[in-house]
Order: structure tokens, then C-alpha cells, then sequence
């Protein structure tokens, strides 16, 4: 079963997407630091967050003296690159809880995107957009190219193009997804 591990950018869109149950068809876990959780304010995304708890859809992680310091050790080396853009402390959370446990972590944080690529030690750290999560539920026949254009319509979010264009292509999609 492939397990993830959520922060609140995410989470907050993916809330919005009138298919959101289409991520626990891509991962049959999902894990909810604590702190993402604490920074939800919607009504309506708290609200989907109890429901798929009390499903077991999505679970709490529980944040650890051992997370904590290793996700504050990685803020401090992704702020020493000047050109780096920062990684806020929930998005460090899920990038170390992505390491440890083999999970892939889900954003739209462009500093935490970066890290693997730019942190040696995180290099083997999956790291997916909600592109990647919509082209893999296409990929798995659980969705179809309409997915594409119903996302950015709903959370009101805008794929990069070539990086969207990529991807329809591969996938033989013939939706613009703009």
C-alpha cells in the first residue's frame, strides 16, 4: 500500500477538488502532521479532514522530539542556500517524515519541492504536486484527463505549462488542462 504524507498547501486545494477522494485511490494512507493541521482554518477542509480520520483514510502523525529536531536541522540548511527558496516548518515536518518512513510527501511549496535536488541527503525523498497525484490516478485508470482541467478550475491553481504539457502528452491526453 503507498502511504503519503500531506501539508497544508496541498491539502488546503486538494480540498477544493470536487474529486478530492480520487488521492486515497493513489494512496490507500495518508499521513496529517500535526502541525499541518494546526494551520487548517477552512471550515469546509476541517471538515473533510474529520470525515476521512474517522474512515482511516487519512491518519495523524504525531510530531516527535526526533522529527522536530531533524526538521529544524533542515530549515537551517535549506536557509543557508542564498538561492534556495525557504521551506516553512510543517513542509520540513513532511520532508523528514518522508525520509524516515518512506513516504511520499505531497506539496506545492516550491522550497520544498527543491530539496531533493538540492540536498544530498533527501535526494532519494519522492516529492508530487498535485500534478504528479492526478497523473498517476489517470496512469491508474481511477481518473480521466478531465481531472486536469477540473482541478485548476476548482482549487483555482495553475499547472506550469511545459511541466503540464508533459505530462498530457504522456499520458495521451487530449484536454489542454488550461
Amino acid at each position: 500500500m503507498r502511504q503519503a504524507v500531506v501539508d497544508t498547501c496541498f491539502l488546503v486545494d486538494w480540498a477544493r477538488f470536487r474529486r478530492r477522494d480520487i488521492l486515497f485511490e493513489v494512496f490507500g494512507a495518508v499521513w496529517l502532521p500535526e502541525p499541518v493541521l494546526g494551520e487548517v482554518k477552512s471550515e469546509d477542509t476541517l471538515g473533510w479532514i474529520a470525515a476521512k480520520l474517522a474512515e482511516r483514510k487519512l491518519a495523524m502523525l504525531p510530531e516527535t522530539p526526533e522529527l522536530r529536531a531533524r526538521a529544524l536541522g533542515l530549515m537551517t540548511t535549506v536557509s543557508s542556500r542564498l538561492s534556495t527558496p525557504l521551506v516553512d516548518y510543517p513542509e520540513a515536518l513532511c520532508l523528514v517524515a518522508g525520509k524516515e518512513l518512506g513516504l511520499t510527501v505531497l506539496t506545492e511549496n516550491r522550497g520544498a519541492l527543491a530539496v531533493p535536488r538540492l540536498v544530498g541527503e533527501y535526494a532519494d525523498v519522492r516529492v508530487w504536486r498535485s500534478l504528479e497525484v492526478l497523473a498517476e490516478a489517470v496512469g491508474m485508470g481511477r481518473a480521466d484527463c478531465m481531472a486536469f482541467d477540473e482541478y485548476r478550475e476548482d482549487a483555482a491553481h495553475e499547472f506550469p505549462r511545459r511541466d503540464l504539457e508533459k505530462v498530457l502528452s504522456r499520458l495521451g491526453c487530449t484536454t489542454r488542462g488550461a
